[in-house]
């Protein structure tokens, strides 16, 4: 439960450590955000993507501008 406490504990957007996914049989690497509304924390939300993206250079840029966006709409809950 990492993806849920550790964004929580750090207030921010945080990466989790490489896991290995049982279920999708890879590698999965997690990013998790403290999810706010009206400047009080309601929880947190994730998501698992696929380690394999991470070891193209070309996929870091994407997958970059993806957390932008979950950053801009988790500054956009506190309000």
């Amino acid at each position: 439960l990492a993806w849920y406490y550790e964004p929580i504990r750090a207030k921010k957007g945080t990466w989790s450590k490489v896991s290995y996914d049982p279920f999708a049989k890879k590698e999965i690497v997690s990013y998790g955000i403290p999810l706010y509304m009206n400047g009080q924390l309601i929880g947190a939300g994730g998501i698992d993507l696929d380690y394999e993206l991470f070891r193209h250079n070309n996929q870091k840029e994407v997958l970059n501008k993806m957390l932008n966006n979950i950053n801009q709409l988790t500054e956009f809950a506190k309000k």
